[in-house]
């Protein structure tokens, strides 16, 4: 399994569950939010002083054997933390993988099917705030491992009320991992909160003129915090009445006493 993919599932449901009967237990592992790097191919080359603190590094790839190039180079440079290729020409063409070696794959949903299905790597699906609620919902039986949430306010170095109610609400409609990208100047108040309204992981853009010790500070902010545990059990699900063979008997007979009377 993708090693991104397992510490998602850890960090959703809770941690490691204990099975059999031991005689002493470990102590609950701190609920923890996780942490990605996201660079360009560009900002490959200072992969090692960016990274710093990160749970995963994602490099944005295309089709070029320069990007491929990129992500050895990243996975060599800082092989410590699992590496993914977030897809950004999905839909021009079938996307070769066969030469790139990473942990899990970030692609769009206009993403040909061909391109992803013979992968190993994790899958993560990158789906737009605006889609409907009964997409959304078909998420949850697809052979995917996570989902990734994307919206034009990604480009703000703000994060709003509205963006605080896309997430809770996408969290209680998917029962997979949540990932969010977040600006690199957000506040360990503001990830309290992204984090009980059910973001499992933040995705940080490294390069592009962002200091070198931003995400440092992102990883001592998020160990800070007394997050709390949770599961992700709180998903909505439809209640329908049900009614049993019993019920329906009794309504039978009483159809028939009425038509009998009526005679």
């Amino acid at each position: 399994m993708s090693k991104l993919i397992d510490k998602l599932n850890r960090t959703a449901n809770g941690g490691p569950q204990a099975i059999g009967f031991r005689a002493r237990q470990a102590a609950p592992t701190k609920p923890g939010m996780l942490l990605i790097a996201s660079l360009t191919p560009a900002d490959a080359g200072e992969a090692v002083g960016r990274t710093s603190g990160a749970d995963a590094g994602l490099l944005s790839i295309t089709r070029t054997k320069a990007d491929t190039r990129a992500l050895r180079e990243c996975s060599r440079d800082v092989s410590g933390i699992p590496w993914g290729v977030w897809l950004k020409d999905a839909g021009r063409g079938k996307t070769d993988l066969k030469g790139i070696d990473c942990d899990f794959i970030v692609f769009p949903a206009s993403t040909p099917l061909r391109d992803i299905q013979d992968t190993k790597a994790g899958k993560i699906l990158e789906v737009n705030a605006s889609i409907s609620e009964g997409l959304l919902r078909t998420i949850n039986k697809l052979p995917l491992d996570a989902v990734l949430i994307v919206d034009g306010q990604i480009n703000s170095s703000l994060l709003t009320w509205q963006y605080l109610m896309l997430v809770r609400h996408f969290a209680a409609s998917l029962v997979k991992p949540l990932l969010i990208p977040v600006p690199a100047k957000v506040t360990a108040t503001e990830l309290g909160a992204l984090w009980e309204a059910g973001a499992d992981g933040v995705i940080v853009a490294v390069g592009n003129g962002q200091p070198p010790e931003a995400l440092s500070e992102l990883r001592r902010a998020i160990d800070r915090l007394a997050l709390p545990a949770r599961h992700r059990q709180d998903t909505v699900k439809a209640i329908l009445p049900r009614i049993t063979g019993k019920i329906l008997s009794e309504e039978s007979e009483e159809e028939e006493e009425e038509e009998g009377e009526e005679e």
